[in-house]
């Protein structure tokens, strides 16, 4: 098995965990706070009908725990592998309905509003990619080395970056979405 050794592995794995944490917090949030997500799961007509009320606590519940598993050291690979599930079915539930020509379903992900479209599926292929740190593993005797202050630091500041830069991309992702929908854009 690979593994990332010292301080730079360490603070990698760091910086993609907690990353993804915030981004499945943050959908999470959105699943358990939007009354109208499950209209949202209904309109990619992938589940039965009587399964989708189901399936909106079983989808928030899944992020809500890889969110904190992520956090954690002794459980951050498997929560990485479970963020990395919700990840490709997302991307594929997109890009289903992206090939049936639906384009005009609301993505569901916890952004301002996206409408579906490649530039999302592109996205989450990415997040696969930050994720890959946190899927390796550190060794324990790594740890010591990222708890002290400089590591937080830098692991919080990049964090920061790494959200701003997610939240730009996804409003140029639903400018593009918009204009090629000819919809007005969300603000």
């Amino acid at each position: 098995m690979v593994e990332l050794s010292g301080f730079n592995g360490l603070l990698l794995s760091n910086i993609a965990a907690i990353f993804v944490a915030v981004v499945m917090a943050r959908a999470a949030v959105h699943k358990l706070q939007d009354p109208s997500f499950e209209g949202t799961l209904a309109d990619y007509q992938l589940l039965p009908e009587r399964l989708v009320p189901r399936a909106v606590p079983l989808l928030a519940g899944a992020e809500v725990v890889a969110a904190l598993g992520l956090c954690v050291l002794a459980t951050r690979p498997f929560a990485a592998a479970l963020a990395a599930a919700l990840l490709v079915i997302y991307a594929g539930a997109m890009a289903i309905n992206l090939l049936r020509g639906r384009r005009e379903i609301d993505c569901g992900c916890g952004g301002p509003g996206d409408v579906i479209s490649w530039a999302l599926v592109a996205r989450n292929a990415a997040l696969l990619v930050i994720l890959l740190p946190a899927l390796i593993g550190v060794p324990a005797d790594s740890i010591d080395m990222a708890l002290g202050v400089a590591g937080i630091l830098v692991t919080a500041v990049s964090v920061a970056l790494l959200f701003l830069a997610l939240v730009l991309f996804e409003s140029v992702a639903t400018r593009s979405a918009a204009i090629a929908l000819r919809l007005p854009a969300r603000r």
